[in-house]
């Protein structure tokens, strides 16, 4: 199976794709490991494509391809049995309630370890419609580091892997599920016969392979600074995974591109905001020390070449202006769904300066500062893998290098503070739509179906200026924050709002009001 799913995947790669990017040092390390222990993969996972990717690439450097933890949405004919030959296996969503299911699993992967292959895991639990890095979810990690010590292995190594498009070949389907449309285990095959798939060009690969981690280590020094050793948290292992990830982020011409145009809350920039925009930007990476694409050195105008790629595939348009003597860049609004996307693949380089820009335009006492920056991390926190270290010094990092660089430029902070609006503007409407429930008690289902009608509303009379606020997933993560907050009562699946809840919510409201007018308009 292996050996013909690599001929046809050769072929259609070749298709497809203009080639792929992959960080070779780094593989030195992972043959070295591979000798001698076995390894855990631990891919991001925005694409179907994943799934084929790594296996591909290990197999290519000669590197035993690894058995994979799969959804059971893949399993069905005829692409399950294939899957399954070519080392895949299947889980349930969830375990819950089922003893039986999850005791036979974990035998399954003890077995698999006994045997001396390697895994992959998706630790995002599935792939993420929104280009941004999902929150780790533990359960097989659980089950991994379960069967490690039992099985008593000289170690195990976890190998955090970036897995990067241009263009993902999913893009309408999430486009879909985004505004509402339940998602299919069949979609993929559907996919895959699509004409259209075989008629488009999606860009590159990128692949970026992290330090290996040692379980064995790790589990030594959660022992010797944990309170009792015998009920060691997997929580800690699971963000260094993802945040690791995250460190291995490629930036692209196409991700920063997409950042410049959806800074703004208008439906058009012209060229020279647009390159104050990116400037701004491509600074910053720059100064953080991210990952690059090739394509920065490799094109001189990767810029153009970006904007035209976004062209050719009707996101924007271009047009010149005589009066002005520039390009109109416009992005319709339908459009700005797709692009945030490709946005939300670097967004987290951002996220800091962001919310530190935003913050900024509306006060100059460091005091302040500080806890609003804190209170903006912890409404984030189920959006965003936040960025580690001290907040003192992340605040003061992220002013001095806008001092220093633009001299606190207005511009430049408010083509920063935007990445986040539409964020904002999520968390503003599911605040409106709380407050404004009918009824005492209300389900999830519910309160996300109440959140889109009330944003659909407010945008069509401009209180938001951005259609990707609309977000689902964006609502979700909101109602998690609330419940966090105490704002909301479970009961079963019943959620009631507590007595402060509306006032609470007016209270946060009036803030991001205040934090949007910063932007709007920009």
């Amino acid at each position: 199976t292996v050996d013909a799913l690599d001929m046809a995947l050769t072929i259609g790669f070749k298709n497809l794709y203009e080639g792929f990017e992959v960080d070779e040092g780094s593989f030195a390390k992972i043959r070295e490991v591979a000798k001698r222990y076995q390894i855990v993969y631990v891919p991001s996972h925005k694409s179907h494509i994943d799934y084929l990717i790594l296996s591909y690439v290990l197999l290519h450097r000669h590197i035993f391809p690894p058995h994979i933890v799969s959804g059971i949405n893949l399993s069905f004919w005829p692409l399950g049995p294939i899957f399954r030959g070519a080392g895949g296996f299947f889980m349930r969503r969830s375990f819950r309630g089922n003893k039986v299911y999850a005791k036979v699993f974990s035998a399954y992967l003890k077995i698999l370890l006994r045997e001396g292959y390697p895994i992959e895991v998706f630790i995002e639990g599935g792939r993420s419609r929104t280009g941004r890095l999902l929150l780790p979810r533990l359960g097989v990690v659980k089950y991994l580091v379960e069967a490690f010590q039992e099985l008593g292995l000289r170690d195990l190594y976890f190998v955090p892997v970036y897995i990067g498009y241009d263009q993902v070949i999913e893009q309408g389907e999430y486009l879909r599920e985004l505004k509402g449309e339940k998602e299919k285990g069949s979609k993929l095959f559907a996919l895959l016969r699509s004409w259209r798939l075989i008629r488009e060009n999606y860009g590159k690969i990128y692949l970026n392979f992290g330090e290996p981690m040692s379980l064995r280590k790790y589990l030594e020094q959660a022992a010797q600074s944990a309170d009792d050793p015998d009920q060691l948290s997997f929580e800690e292992l699971g963000y260094d995974l993802v945040s690791e990830i995250n460190r291995l982020t490629l930036a692209t011409p196409g991700g920063l591109i997409a950042c410049a145009l959806l800074s703004s809350g208008r439906p058009a920039r012209r060229d020279e905001e647009l390159k104050k925009a990116w400037r701004g930007f491509y600074s910053w990476l720059l100064h953080r020390g991210a990952r690059m694409s090739n394509t920065f050195s490799a094109i001189r105008d990767w810029q153009e070449e970006a904007l035209l790629f976004y062209q050719s595939k009707k996101l924007v348009e271009i047009a010149y202006d005589p009066l002005i003597d520039q390009r109109i860049v416009s992005v319709p609004a339908e459009k700005r769904l797709s692009l945030e996307f490709y946005k939300n693949n670097i967004l987290h380089f951002f996220l800091a300066p962001a919310m530190i820009a935003l913050l900024r335009l509306r006060t100059r006492s460091r005091e302040t500062l500080l806890v609003e920056f804190r209170r903006l991390k912890r409404m984030f926190r189920f959006d965003f893998v936040m960025p580690g270290g001290v907040d003192e010094d992340e605040l003061d990092a992220g002013l001095e290098y806008f001092r220093s660089e633009w001299d606190s430029n207005e511009e430049t902070l408010k083509n920063f503070a935007g990445l986040i609006g539409n964020f904002l503007e999520s968390y503003m409407i599911a605040l409106h739509a709380l407050a404004t429930l009918p009824a005492p008690f209300t389900t999830e289902k519910d309160f996300l179906e109440r959140a889109e009608k009330v944003g659909e509303q407010m945008y069509k009379l401009r209180e938001i200026d951005r259609l990707e606020s609309l977000s689902g997933l964006n609502f979700q993560s909101a109602f998690k924050w609330m419940r966090v907050e105490g704002w909301l009562k479970a009961e079963q699946d019943l959620f009631s709002l507590s007595p402060e809840a509306v006032r609470k919510a007016d209270l946060e409201m009036v803030w991001i009001k205040s934090l949007l007018s910063s932007i709007r308009y920009f």
